[in-house]
């Protein structure tokens, strides 16, 4: 039986919807207010249903964050059917066997969208939107009576909202179907987390918003919900493009924003960065080098991470304990890039390695998913007894935050000891002619893997190898790494690699053929020393 009091999306407007509520969405010199964006998703669910979209069905969008998407976000799931937002940075093969897999009742096509990736809908049925939030091709319907209006009037909390996709940055991208109810706990956990705790990059409903991150990851983050969640102003500009995402802050007002490292590595090298003092950031999706957080706190921007999956929406935010809250702001921000602060209602376990002093991270929460669609074997491995397997590896510090150390994936494994890679990237990254390091293992006959360092430099001196490699000794000699941590192997390249997340694509690292740097005469090719 269909219940009309649960936790479903459409609750969202309670407050958002009334004139008194100032606030709404800008885009390009647009703007509208809440009352009218809750009026037009009333009216476009009414259209879909109309036009034979009926609850259950999947209505996939390749669209970039623009106002027609946002209002999508709301439609689709007020009448029951699954919304699916195409991730446009996968490869076209993998963009394709996504909408395979949701076989989709309708494919909506934003104008801003490569033809090369219009065509990968072939086969399905599809509409194209025209920028204007018209809608053109879909019937006029009429919303309901006022007060009663369609959206959530026949939707359970339990129903599927949305349908979203892994990166496949480990093979095939695998879908997660979310329920209203477990989009909404997620928002409700993001949203406590960044306005009731203290912390760097505090959110409040008088803020400016805006989404860096695109909404076909995990609705940009949550801040498609959370705008009209905290009644606060959202600001929208299709993709990210360094230049005038910058013009658009100092524009709009712009107070909050969030994004990928290699998104706010961009901004801070675009000639008008001096925007970003006295704006806040929430950044995440990989680890922060430190060097970032230093540049940061130099340009006056204030950040926090954060750490989640699409395997298990939000998990945690980085938050301060009550003895941290009077240290100096740069102090706050460092302490937190690589540790998080769990979200309410979730906890995490911790399966140590032998001898690593950390081990993997497994996550549980009310708004965990089921498993992955249509694969019960890849389930089965992700999602034993309830937890999520979540391929991190990971401590506790000492006030009892989660600080998360590498990918499972990405730590090398040498002479049956763990190396992890993320630390000896944020060390290189401390030098002022690097501009972003990534460490992966290779193959070694003897100690089974050895790290290898693929780095892209600026203003590097004559000799930036030998400069790097005795940069890693000297905190050897300090005692924060291990001397046999030290890759042999320096390769220098134009650039790295990047996912369809923003990330450094390790994989296609790993993979790479490149000629080794060799190594300067008498240099150990190292392991952990044996007893």
């Amino acid at each position: 039986m269909t219940r009309t009091d649960g936790l479903t999306l459409d609750r969202i407007w309670t407050t958002a919807r009334f004139p008194a509520r100032s606030q709404g969405v800008s885009y390009r010199g647009s703007s509208w207010g809440y009352p009218e964006l809750h009026a037009r998703a009333e009216s476009l669910a009414a259209r879909l249903r109309r036009h034979g979209v009926s609850r259950g069905d999947v209505v996939s969008v390749l669209d970039f964050n623009t106002p027609e998407h946002f209002l999508l976000h709301q439609a689709v799931p007020g009448i029951g059917a699954v919304l699916h937002s195409v991730n446009l940075g996968l490869p076209p093969a993998q963009i394709a066997a996504t909408l395979e897999t949701a076989r989709p009742r309708l494919v909506l096509l934003g104008p801003e969208v490569p033809p090369p990736l219009r065509g990968l809908a072939q086969g399905h049925e599809t509409l194209e939107m025209d920028g204007a939030m018209g809608f053109p091709g879909l019937p006029e319907a009429p919303p309901g009576p006022e007060g009663t209006g369609i959206l959530g009037r026949e939707v359970d909390e339990e129903d599927d909202a949305v349908l979203l996709f892994t990166s496949g940055t480990t093979g095939t991208p695998k879908g997660v179907r979310y329920s209203h109810r477990k989009v909404l706990l997620a928002i409700w956990g993001i949203s406590t987390l960044l306005s009731a705790h203290p912390g760097p990059a505090s959110l409040r409903s008088s803020d400016t918003l805006m989404g860096l991150i695109p909404f076909y990851h995990l609705f940009g983050w949550g801040l498609v919900y959370i705008g009209p969640f905290l009644g606060a102003q959202l600001v929208l500009d299709g993709r990210f493009e360094p230049a005038r995402t910058l013009a658009v802050i100092e524009s709009e007002h712009v107070s909050w924003f969030n994004a990928v490292p290699t998104m706010l590595h961009m901004l801070l090298r675009q000639p008008r960065r001096e925007v970003l003092r006295g704006r806040k950031a929430l950044v995440g999706g990989m680890a922060i080098p430190k060097k970032l957080v230093a540049e940061c706190a130099e340009r006056g921007l204030e950040i926090t991470s954060i750490y989640g999956f699409t395997d298990g929406l939000i998990a945690g935010i980085g938050r301060l304990s009550p003895e941290e809250t009077s240290l100096e702001l740069p102090d706050q921000m460092e302490r937190l890039r690589m540790a998080t602060t769990l979200a309410p209602l979730s906890e995490v376990r911790i399966r140590e390695l032998p001898g690593a002093g950390f081990g993997e991270v497994e996550f549980r929460a009310p708004w965990l998913p089921h498993g992955y669609v249509d694969d019960p074997v890849r389930t089965r491995e992700a999602y034993p007894e309830g937890w999520f397997r979540t391929g991190d590896l990971g401590a506790r510090d000492g006030v009892g935050r989660l600080q998360i150390l590498d990918r499972e994936r990405d730590a090398v494994k040498s002479g049956g000891e763990w190396i992890p890679t993320s630390l000896l990237e944020n060390l290189l990254s401390e030098l002022p002619f690097v501009e972003m390091a990534a460490v992966v293992g290779r193959p070694d006959e003897k100690w089974g893997e050895r790290p290898v360092a693929f780095v892209q430099l600026r203003d590097a001196p004559p000799s930036p190898v030998p400069a790097m490699r005795a940069h890693l000794e000297r905190h050897a000699a300090e005692g924060r790494i291990r001397t046999w941590w030290i890759p042999e192997e320096f390769q220098i390249l134009p650039g790295l690699p990047l996912t369809s997340t923003g990330k450094v694509d390790k994989k296609s690292l790993r993979a790479s053929r490149t000629e080794p740097t060799t190594p300067p005469p008498g240099t150990s090719t190292g392991g952990p020393p044996r007893q």
